[in-house]
């Protein structure tokens, strides 16, 4: 998949001129378990996170529906280890995402990693999110949790 291709349909097919900090494909997970749901394309800008079902039907990827959310209406948090993002909102309540396996799973992990450590730090108090750390010594996961004020 062209890693441009969502930032793309967001300019052709909504006009909206948003640069991606961050994107990639993902498996959504049943609440609560490690079961896949579905595959989408999330992207992470400087004003909104972008959530798009992929249809891998035919030579070219294609988006079933899109969610273009205002970053000051979600909670955002990821498990670093397990490359798992939750994305919370007062409308759609919290849904998770684990990255898909690729030869740059790594670096497209640290891209998102550093938009939500960014827009945590950049965007302070009632505008966006505050962000935080914990580890535990009887996991290996870090959590950062980063939500709305």
């Amino acid at each position: 998949m062209d890693a441009h291709a969502l930032q793309n349909i967001l300019r052709s097919k909504y006009n909206i001129n948003e640069n991606l900090q961050a994107k990639g494909i993902f498996m959504a997970l049943q609440r609560g378990t490690m079961k896949a749901n579905g595959l989408f394309s999330i992207g992470i800008g400087e004003k909104f996170v972008v959530v798009a079902g992929i249809n891998p039907r035919g030579p070219d990827i294609d988006y079933n529906s899109m969610s273009l959310s205002p970053v000051g209406l979600l909670g955002v948090t990821y498990k670093y280890a397990s490359m798992i993002i939750t994305i919370s909102s007062p409308l759609k309540g919290k849904n998770s995402f684990q990255l898909c396996s690729s030869s740059k799973a790594a670096a497209i992990w640290n891209d998102f990693t550093t938009a939500i450590d960014y827009q945590a730090s950049q965007l302070s108090g009632d505008i966006w999110c505050s962000a935080s750390l914990s580890a535990s010594s009887s996991s290996l996961d870090a959590s950062v949790d980063a939500e709305h004020e």
